[in-house]
This record gives structure tokens, sequence and C-alpha cells, in this order.
């Protein structure tokens, strides 16, 4: 995989209660972008994301698994994130070190205690928050229901970005509000459609002129050109959205049903056009080593170089791997990195990037993107490595307070 510049880079959480289809949906993206030839599913243990054995065997996620995808130019990293409490520690990191959280939400169910958590969680660390409401072609679903429930549980503005038309045995596709098109499922493949059905149609309409009017307040001058009449283009809807996603004034709301393949390229595209880089996101605060001084580590690549390990993970062939996120500068192979906390030195020699189980190597990792380093002997979740002339602390993803102690005697 080729280098990505921070503002071509996108690092998505998909979080939500387990069974709420997180997945499946990266699954469905996976089959979508033609990167595997069949989609796999949970309950036959064979999807990318799950790759683990005893994520098999339980069919549930247990790990944040990494899944990088390319489109329309820019590297979408998405971390799947499991979604039982029992996890905590995996949910924290991964949503720690992401610039926006999808919270998926089965349409057929309620908004369960995974999807409350990710919510709690993303607004401590003030990551920028999505809602989609997925299985829409399940018997039961209902978008409606979830829209209220997440108005009462979550608060905020909702922004439907896009919508189903019909549910259950009656769905049809997804329709985008942005573009004014519908997507349709095909055995697992989306396929656009420029015509939008009648009984569709004037709700798109009052949906689209909804989302027009929040765009606008989003930015002055385009709150000026709204009030003097003026028709906004698309690129400055997206940005007036854009600026209200990052100020955390509306809750975005998209809809999807990604076995059938509808929803995905809406999904795809809104994250790229409406969700931050990791440069567009406040700085990362840190410290000196002995804590006297507070810093700010802005995302640039020409700066000295810091990156904090999020997770680690043993495996029975490449041994050790640090997954972590360039905050500042570049990460790039036969050069050596500062582990603070534990004031040794790292040589970096195997960089790589990773899609479930398979690894790519690669040469260099720039600010914003996540990547893994094998074989570091001294490094473990929670550490900074940095320029060693230039140190900096980034402080542990803070835990929750244990709630259970054992002891084996």
């Amino acid at each position: 995989m080729k280098e990505y510049a921070s503002k071509q880079i996108r690092n998505i959480a998909f979080a939500g209660h387990s069974g709420s289809g997180k997945t499946t949906l990266t699954e469905s993206i996976l089959y979508n972008l033609k990167l595997i030839d069949r989609m796999g599913r949970v309950e036959d243990g064979n999807t990318v994301s799950d790759y683990d054995p005893e994520e098999q065997k339980r069919l549930m996620s247990i790990n944040a698994s990494l899944i990088p995808v390319k489109y329309r130019g820019h590297k979408i990293n998405i971390l799947d994130l499991p979604g039982y409490r029992d996890f905590v520690g995996e949910i924290r990191n991964a949503i720690r070190v992401c610039d926006a959280v999808v919270i998926v939400v089965d349409a057929s169910g309620n908004i369960e205690v995974g999807a409350e958590l990710a919510w709690e969680y993303a607004e401590e660390f003030g990551v920028p928050r999505v809602l989609l409401v997925n299985k829409m072609n399940r018997e039961r679903a209902n978008f409606d229901e979830i829209l209220n429930q997440a108005k009462e549980e979550f608060g905020g503005r909702p922004a439907i970005v896009s919508f189903p038309v019909g549910a259950g045995t009656e769905f049809q596709g997804i329709v985008s509000v942005l573009s004014k098109k519908m997507t349709v499922g095909n055995s697992g493949k989306a396929e656009t459609r420029n015509e939008v059905p009648a009984s569709a149609k004037d709700q798109l309409e009052a949906l689209r002129a909804e989302l027009i009017e929040l765009a606008a307040e989003g930015d002055d001058e385009l709150t000026m050109k709204f009030l003097d009449g003026g028709n906004l283009t698309d690129e400055e809807v997206v940005r007036g959205l854009k600026a209200d996603i990052l100020a955390g004034r509306i809750l975005p709301v998209l809809a999807a049903a990604p076995i059938s393949g509808a929803g995905v390229p809406e999904l795809l595209d809104f994250i790229v056009d409406c969700l931050p880089a990791p440069s567009e996101r406040p700085p990362v605060k840190a410290k000196s080593p002995d804590g006297s001084q507070e810093i700010e580590v802005e995302c640039e690549e020409n700066g000295p170089t810091v990156a904090f390990v999020f997770k680690t993970v043993s495996d029975p062939y490449a041994g050790r791997l640090t997954f972590f996120k360039v905050l500042r500068g570049k990460v790039e192979n036969d050069t050596s990195l500062l582990n603070v906390g534990r004031g040794v030195e790292e040589k970096v020699s195997h960089l790589m990037t990773v899609r479930g189980k398979k690894s790519d190597p690669v040469n260099r990792a720039l600010a914003g993107d996540i990547a893994v380093l094998a074989k570091l002997s001294n490094t473990f979740t929670g550490d900074t490595l940095c320029d060693p002339k230039v140190p900096v602390k980034v402080e542990p993803t803070p835990m929750p307070p244990h709630t259970i102690q054992m002891a084996i005697v």
C-alpha cells in the first residue's frame, strides 16, 4: 500500500453492541471494493476481521481489527471493534486514536448498551460521532424508531444523510440525500441508480432542505449566502456539514443493509467527504518526559516523530506486533525511536500495514496514519515512541476501575 498524506487519511472506528453488524458491514465494504472475492459470514467464522481462532469459535469480535482500504484516492483505516464491555481496553484504545466513530445499531432492535458505551467513550475523547442504522432489510427493521431512540439517548440534532426506501421484506434500497441517488443491493454488490422511486421523492426533497439548512449554520459565509436566498453548491453543503460535525453540533445519520450491499457507497462517500482527516482534528496533549511541561502535538508531517501505541498482539509467526498511530512526523524503516516511558531505543525495521491477519510491508508511515511494527522487544500498549532528540510522552488511555478481583492460591 502506498504512502498517504494526512489530508488523504480517515481513521474510523465501527463501534456498537455485539450483533449490530459491524463486522458484516466491514466485510461488505471489502467485497464492494473488490478486495475479497466473496463475503464471509460471522456465523461461518470466515470474515477478514474475526480471524482469531477464539473469535471464530465464539462467533463474535474480541479484538479491534485494523482494516485499511483505498477509496477515491484516500486511505480509510477502519477499526472494527468488539461490542461487549468485557473488551473495554480494545474499545477505548481504538476510539482514542480514531478521528470519527460510526456507531452501528441494528434497525430491528433497540439502541443497546454497546452503542451507549461507544458514544460515551467517543464523547470522553472528543471524537466526532455518526449513527448508522444497519440491517434495514431485516424483518421488523424500523429506521424512524431508531432515530427517535437516538434523540432520547444521545440528544443533538440529527442530520439524515441517507435513508431507506422500505424495510424488511419491502426494502428497496438506500437513498443519498447528498447525491440524490439510490443504491440497491444485488447479491452483496451495491448498484447505483440515478432515479429515485416516486414514493421517496418528497421525503428526499424535505430532508435535503433540512440538510442544506444545517450545513449553512456550519460556516458564517454559508450562513450569509443562505439567508440572502442563495443556493448552496454541493461542495458548500459538504463544507458546512464537515464544520458542524467537527464542532459536534449535529449527529449525522445514515442507513445501510450491508448483506445486500445497499448503503455501502453512501457510507464511503460520507467518510471521505464529511469526516475529518487527522490534521483537521485538535492537537494531542502530551507532556515532557518528567511530566513538568504540557505539550501539544500537532499532526504535521515535517515535525519530530511522535507515535502512540494503542495495541499489541502476539502473532505465532511474526512475533509481537505493535499497532500505533503516527501523531507527528513519520515512522520509517532503518531508524531508531525512543520509548520515552521505558528509556530505551527501538530499532524500526519491520514496518507494515495489516488487513485482518494479512500483512503488507511498507517503508514508512506519515503523520495521521495507523501502521504496525514487528519485533519490538520493549514496547507495549500505551507507550510513546518518538524522536530521541525531542522526547515527549503521551499518557496511556485511562481505563475504568476494576469491577472484580480474583486470586489464584
